[in-house]
């Protein structure tokens, strides 16, 4: 998602993704990204952001709403699974298994 309003992903598996860099979601200078219910596994990217990559914005200091992730796996993604830039996240999971 480029330049665009509020992602929302719920209640799914998502396996055996690939990309340059976010396997499963890119989200660049896009609103907040709500994740609830997924499972992410086994998915990769070139460069970093094996499940995620997010920016939000070019301005470190420009008001943004949090991303969610809640009640999400993780589970044999390569390297780094998140990658944010400016992008805070309010994490509501366990993290790996």
């Amino acid at each position: 998602a480029w330049n665009s309003g509020a992602v929302s992903i719920s209640s799914s598996n998502v396996s055996g993704c690939s990309a340059w860099a976010g396997g499963v979601v890119y989200a660049f200078y896009s609103e907040s990204l709500s994740i609830a219910g997924i499972a992410f596994i086994d998915n990769r990217a070139d460069r970093s952001g094996s499940v995620l990559y997010l920016s939000r914005s070019a301005y470190p200091n420009e008001a943004t709403t949090p991303s969610s992730i809640s009640n999400a796996s993780f589970i044999a993604n390569g390297g780094i699974t998140i990658q944010t830039v400016n992008s805070p996240i309010v994490w509501d999971c366990r993290l790996g298994s």
